[in-house]
C-alpha cells in the first residue's frame, strides 16, 4: 500500500500493490452465493476502475460477456464510455450472471432482486481489507479505483488513454496519477506532456486516441456488423494494406476465504 498527494496537495491518495489487490480479491467465499457476487463485483471494480455509483447503476445489458467490455451509460459529467476487462474478471461475472435473481433490473444486487447500496460497498471493501490484513482505514472502494488509474501509467498507457478509461473530462484530473511513478518516469511522462496530450506536434497522440476510441465503439457492436464495418474500411484502403483489427482489451463477507478461481494465463489486469 502507498500513498501520495493528491491536486493542491489538499488529500492523499492510497493505491494497492497487485499483491495486495490479490488478497483483498480471495476474502469473498464463492462457495455461496454472496460471495460469489461479491467477489464479481470487487474483481470488476479492479478490472475497470470504474467509480462505486457506476458499479452498481450497470444494468445486465451494459455487461457484454463475449466482447468482455462495460458500457457506462452516464458517467461523472456526462461522460459515457466503454471499458474492457480480461478473461479472469469475465470468469467471475458469467458464474454471478448465472445465479443472480432473473429479471432484477441492475447487474450487481441482493438476491432478493434489489439494487446493492453505496454503504454496502463500502462496508463491504472495509471487511475486506480488515481479513487482508490491510489497513482498512486507508482503503475504500475508491482505492481501487485509484489502483488501476496507477497500474495503466505503470504499465506504460498513454495519459489520453488513461483519461478516456477513466472518465475524466479534464486531462489535468488523471494527471495526479503521475506521483505514484518513479523519480524518472514521472519526469520522462511530464516531458512529453504536450506531444501526449496533442500538442504541436501530438498527431500521433489523436491518432492512438482515435484508434481506442474506434476500437471500443466496434466492441460494442454486434460481431456481424462489427466485421461489416471492418470489410468497408477495408475495401476502401489502398491496395494491399490490410484493416486494423480493434485490439484486444486493455491488460490487465460474510464468508471465510477460499482458494481462487483463475483462468489460464489469468494476472488480474485491466
Amino acid at each position: 500500500m502507498d500513498t501520495f498527494r493528491g491536486r493542491d496537495n489538499d488529500r492523499n491518495i492510497t493505491w494497492l500493490s497487485h499483491e495486495e489487490v490479490r488478497r483483498l480479491l480471495e476474502v469473498p467465499n464463492p462457495g455461496c452465493p454472496t460471495g460469489l457476487r461479491n467477489r464479481a463485483l470487487l474483481q470488476l471494480a479492479y478490472a475497470t476502475g470504474l467509480r462505486a455509483s457506476e458499479l452498481l447503476d450497470l444494468r445486465p445489458a451494459d455487461v457484454n460477456l463475449r466482447e468482455r467490455v462495460v458500457q457506462v451509460r452516464e458517467g461523472k459529467g456526462g461522460v459515457r464510455r466503454s471499458v474492457g476487462f480480461d478473461a479472469e474478471t469475465e470468469g467471475w461475472l458469467r458464474a454471478w450472471s448465472e445465479q443472480r435473481p432473473g429479471g432484477a433490473r441492475f447487474f450487481f444486487t441482493t438476491l432478493q432482486g434489489n439494487r446493492i447500496g453505496d454503504r454496502y460497498l463500502r462496508e463491504l471493501v472495509d471487511r475486506c481489507a480488515q481479513k487482508a490484513g490491510l489497513d482498512a482505514a486507508q482503503v475504500s472502494p475508491h482505492t481501487l479505483r485509484h489502483s488501476y488509474a496507477t497500474r495503466l501509467l505503470q504499465d506504460g498507457w498513454p495519459l489520453p488513454d488513461v483519461q478516456m478509461a477513466l472518465g475524466h473530462a479534464r486531462t489535468e484530473t488523471t494527471l495526479i496519477y503521475v506521483h505514484a511513478l518513479s523519480d524518472a518516469e514521472r519526469n520522462r511522462r511530464l516531458a512529453g506532456r504536450d506531444l501526449r496530450l496533442g500538442g504541436p506536434d501530438g498527431r500521433a497522440a489523436g491518432r492512438s486516441q482515435a484508434r481506442r476510441q474506434a476500437a471500443e465503439l466496434l466492441g460494442s457492436l454486434a460481431p456481424e456488423v462489427r466485421e461489416a464495418l471492418i470489410e468497408l474500411a477495408g475495401a476502401g484502403r489502398p491496395a494491399g494494406d490490410a484493416p486494423s483489427q480493434p485490439p484486444a482489451p486493455p491488460p490487465d463477507d460474510e464468508e471465510a476465504a477460499a482458494p481462487s478461481h483463475r483462468s489460464a494465463g489469468g494476472a488480474v489486469i485491466g
